[in-house]
């Protein structure tokens, strides 16, 4: 099933930017057709909740050794934290998405 978010476009510059950062160029600012895998369901997890999740991640990075696959950690709609990861072309092909594992909490932004 596909998703249209609202429209956005990321100049080169602003993408090498986001890459350099370690973030996606999707932030969910962008145009993005969202198709879900099944696999990405496969621990539970709904459709609704990965959208929840993705409207307003508190993590959307490029995983450092994948080309293209980037990571969300985001609350789902009861407030539990998630982690959801997608490759990224044309469309985000969202393909994992399960409760937040420990080892993920690294790329929690820290409180000062």
């Amino acid at each position: 099933m596909k998703k249209s978010l609202t429209e956005h476009t990321t100049t080169q510059e602003e993408e090498r930017i986001y890459l350099l950062q370690g973030l996606s160029e999707i932030n969910y600012t962008g145009n993005m057709n969202l198709v879900f895998n099944p696999t990405a369901f496969k621990h539970g997890v709904t459709e609704r909740d990965i959208e929840c999740a993705m409207a307003a991640p508190l993590v959307d990075r490029l995983m450092e050794e994948y080309i293209k696959i980037y990571m969300i950690i985001g609350f789902d709609l009861k407030g539990n934290l998630l982690e959801v990861m997608y490759n990224l072309e044309d469309i985000a092909n969202i393909f994992h998405a399960m409760k937040c594992r420990r080892e993920m909490y690294q790329y929690l932004p820290r409180s000062k």
